[in-house]
């Protein structure tokens, strides 16, 4: 979530002492549990050491920076709830979450269901202030909105007929059935003044850190279920599958809030919340006929990448990578490069070493329809004469097949279950599990 990328920062900025690790917000234990971070004397103070605060040039959101690196936390290495080892404090929250909590400075940011903000006190969990991003009020008025809002309530988790799937999806409301993975699936993203969302409402809104007074909230338009492909002349949000509820999450980039949701990524200034430009993947499907090369199959059909787009600075141009292997650049929106070689089929994101210029690509797609190629993709992007092209370095099957999105430190390319590669070979560099680094 970079407001510049990591080539441009320096590490100067101090961290937070108390860090969210032990997450529990589940449908049965809806509550945060909070792991007490080791002190730490560092005069520099990288993200993850204490004191740190987010700024506009650094902000804080999924996986941090976007990294998913800490280089200055020293976490503790266990802890025990019952026990209340390392627990500082819990908090309960009243319904479940998906989204990650974000710590900017003394402050503990999360969500949960169906669109609620909540601050605490990062040292001793006491609650800030509670904000909401519902927008029906203001969309239909006081009345209407709390009919729709309780027929909407009373229906989830139960399978809609078309006919209400098609009314509560033009309120911006998810279909919630069983699936669900609810509004606030994205990470919010805090600059260190203002904390912003963007959920699966179809909406975005901009809150005071320290008050939580709604600044600017944004309601994009209705939504549309295209069935499980993309209708190339709709103008609306489209939906399909499990995507109206896995929206990615949000970046801060030079004064610019940029969201991807129901495939049309919107620029919005920080500030004011006016739209500073709109990209729509229906005007660039030509990144599927290129995929399905690999994959040997024709149709969009199953073609449903929901990963937060890699962020990183070529030639000192932040650009957005998209899960689907497009390059925006981030200032206009352009579209820089309409398809890398590779694209991250479900929900994991493309995660990018920015220092190298390279974009990983987990391509998986458990028990699916054939729509993935089932390997990691390592793609470098080069700028030549102002244009950017893009080379495969390597794909395999033997790292990042799992579902989960990877991280890159230091040159190497990590999984969820701890498989490593070096990242401009591909070569495997640990099997995963606790046996550690093969070396070479």
């Amino acid at each position: 979530m970079p407001g510049r990328s990591r080539k441009q920062r320096k590490h100067g900025n101090a961290v937070f002492d108390c860090i969210t690790l032990g997450i529990r917000m589940r449908r049965l234990l809806p509550f945060i549990t909070c792991v007490l971070l080791a002190a730490v004397g560092a005069t520099a103070e990288p993200l993850g050491a204490p004191g740190f605060t987010p700024s506009s040039d650094q902000p804080v959101g999924w996986r941090g920076d976007g990294s998913g690196c800490y280089p200055g936390a020293t976490p503790v290495t266990s802890w025990n709830l019952q026990q209340k080892q390392n627990i500082r404090w819990v908090a309960e929250v009243p319904y479940w979450g998906s989204s990650t909590p974000v710590v900017a400075g003394d402050a503990v940011i999360t969500t949960c269901e169906p669109y609620e903000l909540f601050c605490y006190d990062a040292d001793d969990g006491s609650l800030r202030w509670h904000a909401s991003a519902d927008h029906l009020d203001g969309l239909l008025g006081p009345q209407k909105a709390a009919e729709v809002r309780a027929r909407w309530v009373a229906n989830l988790g139960k399978k809609h007929d078309k006919d209400l799937e098609k009314e509560f999806l033009s309120y911006g409301l998810h279909s919630g059935d069983k699936r669900a993975q609810g509004h606030t699936f994205p990470t919010p993203v805090c600059d260190g003044e203002r904390v912003y969302v963007a959920w699966g409402n179809n909406t975005a809104a901009c809150f005071d850190l320290e008050s939580g007074e709604t600044l600017w909230k944004v309601f994009f338009g209705p939504l549309i279920n295209s069935g499980n492909g993309f209708r190339k002349n709709e103008e609306r949000a489209q939906v399909g599958g499990w995507s109206e509820r896995w929206v990615p999450s949000p970046h801060l980039i030079d004064g610019l809030f940029i969201s991807l949701q129901g495939s049309i990524m919107h620029a919005l200034d920080a500030k004011t919340g006016r739209e500073r430009w709109r990209w729509y993947l229906k005007d660039h499907l030509e990144c599927y006929a290129e995929h399905d090369k690999a994959v040997q199959r024709k149709g969009q059909q199953g073609h449903w990448g929901v990963g937060t787009s890699a962020v990183l600075d070529l030639n000192g141009v932040p650009v957005l990578v998209t899960t689907w292997g497009h390059v925006i650049r981030a200032a206009d929106g352009a579209t820089l490069t309409p398809y890398v070689g590779a694209m991250s089929h479900t929900g994991a994101s493309p995660v990018a070493d920015d220092e190298r210029d390279i974009v990983f690509f987990p391509d998986y797609q458990d028990g699916g329809s054939g729509c993935a190629t089932d390997e990691t993709w390592a793609v470098k992007l080069t700028v030549e004469d102002g244009a950017v092209t893009s080379k495969v370095l390597w794909h395999h099957d033997k790292i990042g097949t799992t579902g989960g999105s990877m991280l890159t430190a230091g040159g190497i390319l990590f999984d969820n279950q701890l498989r490593a590669a070096d990242g401009q070979t591909g070569k495997m560099l640990a099997d995963g599990g606790p046996q550690g680094f093969k070396g070479g």
